[in-house]
């Protein structure tokens, strides 16, 4: 084997190991936002705070039901907030 193959091998073979850095370098950054991210949702729904959500339903009949879903999906600890609906004059 000549010396120019071993300098072709071992280039390829270097840039090889400088791309799987930055896939590992680039994975790591990603997890730690991923975290960070977490902890920021975390502290926002588990601090203790109460929320109320109130609407102001005017012949809502129809849709009513759908936001009602929408808003017990949502992340929030179900014993931290309460939904109140007021009738607005429905007809």
């Amino acid at each position: 084997m000549s010396l120019e193959t071993i300098h072709i091998i071992l280039n390829v073979i270097m840039i090889f190991a400088a791309l799987y850095l930055i896939c590992i370098g680039a994975f790591t950054i990603g997890m730690t936002m991923f975290r960070n991210a977490s902890a920021r949702t975390r502290r926002y729904t588990s601090d203790g705070r109460s929320v109320s959500v109130l609407i102001a339903a005017k012949n809502e009949g129809q849709n009513i039901e759908k936001l009602l879903q929408s808003l017990y999906n949502q992340s929030y600890s179900k014993d931290k907030f309460e939904v109140i609906i007021v009738d607005d004059h429905s007809n």
